[in-house]
């Protein structure tokens, strides 16, 4: 198992005065900010780690064979992730905007890793990521969110745009970049 911390900061610099003078048209602002780890261990199932065995019959003789190797040494899936934001509204909340930026390191991933047929077992559960040991199965997730708000006349729901980056990287090897922007109604408007 372990130790999962977790921290958790804003602050809600719309409520200052001396923001409340020099930008009179915004209703709300925040800053936050967090750094937490997380820890998976949906990937383990219940005799794992301990292994198990089966029972056969062998020249009419029932007998006792290992069904699942052992793996005392298998760890729970950790994932690190920083983020930065700030919420903004202006307007008396008829404009919102969100932006979002992420950094998510996700270490020990679970994997099947190969073994030769002459051990009489195929796999093995790991914490490779992947067979080849670059970095210890180690990916990394970037991106950038952007999120748009907007009430319109004539309309029961704001128009709303939501733009994300995304960057997702396996370490030791090369990444790649996923932009996607979409026009979404579904945020009810209230009057």
């Amino acid at each position: 198992m372990g130790i999962l911390p977790r921290c958790i900061c804003w602050w809600i610099f719309g409520q200052e005065n001396f923001i409340k003078e020099a930008i009179p048209f915004l209703s709300f602002g925040k800053l936050r900010a967090s750094y937490g780890v997380n820890g998976n261990a949906s990937g383990i199932g219940a005799y794992t780690l301990q292994g198990s065995y089966n029972t056969a019959v062998y020249n009419g003789n029932t007998g006792f064979l290992i069904g699942t190797l052992p793996n005392p040494g298998l760890r729970w899936e950790k994932t690190k992730t920083a983020e930065v934001g700030m919420d903004l509204s202006f307007f008396e909340n008829r404009l919102n905007a969100n932006f979002t930026y992420y950094n998510r390191l996700t270490s020990d991933k679970y994997a099947a890793f190969s073994l030769p047929s002459t051990t009489g077992f195929s796999s093995i559960t790991n914490n490779n990521g992947k067979v080849d040991k670059v970095l210890n199965g180690r990916f990394n997730k970037k991106g950038a969110l952007f999120f748009y708000s907007k009430p319109m006349r004539n309309f029961r729901r704001p128009v709303t745009l939501h733009l994300t980056i995304n960057q997702l990287q396996y370490l030791g090897h090369s990444s790649y970049t996923l932009l996607s922007a979409t026009y979404l109604h579904i945020l009810p408007c209230f009057s």
